[in-house]
């Protein structure tokens, strides 16, 4: 009996992947497929084979990132989250001048590695901080003059963003931090905490001293 031979496109293997982004890896899952096929009986049915393989593909591609967007991004021109679902997107100025990949929930951009540090040589003036737009990881060195602010701002943050930050910064005064307008930590001379979004406002969960 001659195997009846499938037609590969109508199978749709990759039907869940935008292709244009998959250039290395489609070519090679083509292959190995079409290598499985040539070694299995030639009187299994074709049309069994086909259904099975065609849910494969949807249920990979169901799974998986669909697609990166072509070009650079910054912060601010970064397209809507919720049109771009599963969409993977290059940010040149993410985590205080880090570029790397976000990716969008459907809701929010969020960091494909929230990873970074960043160190302030002179903490000495009130500062913002914004999620994907500074490092998660704050270290502010100087010697404070006066009693100083750090405002986290909710713009850009999502459920579960992070900052440490941790006061290297000398001086008998407090450095002060806010969620927008409402103070929710406090840190002296050579103390460290960490802050985490709730998806509504920023809460202290952790803090500690400098050894």
């Amino acid at each position: 009996m001659q195997r009846q031979k499938l037609n590969w496109d109508e199978v749709g293997l990759f039907s869940g992947f935008r292709k244009e982004s998959m250039e290395t890896l489609v070519p090679k899952l083509d292959a190995m497929f079409r290598d499985i096929y040539e070694r299995l009986p030639a009187d299994l049915d074709a049309g069994a084979l086909a259904a099975t393989v065609l849910q494969m593909g949807q249920t990979i591609g169901a799974m998986a990132p669909t697609a990166f967007l072509s070009g650079n991004y910054t912060l601010a021109t970064l397209p809507d989250a919720t049109q771009n679902l599963r969409k993977y997107a290059w940010v040149t100025d993410l985590f205080d001048g880090n570029p790397d990949y976000v990716i969008s929930n459907g809701a929010v951009w969020k960091p494909v590695r929230p990873l970074a540090v960043n160190t302030v040589a002179n903490a000495n003036a009130n500062m913002s901080l914004a999620a994907l737009a500074n490092a998660p990881t704050q270290i502010l060195g100087g010697t404070l003059s006066a009693q100083r602010t750090v405002t986290l701002t909710t713009a850009l943050a999502y459920s579960g963003a992070r900052f440490r930050i941790k006061r290297e910064a000398g001086g008998l005064v407090s450095l002060l931090v806010n969620s927008v307008s409402t103070l929710v930590g406090t840190l002296s001379a050579s103390t460290w905490a960490d802050f985490e979004f709730d998806g509504t406002a920023w809460k202290q969960t952790a803090s500690g001293g400098l050894l």
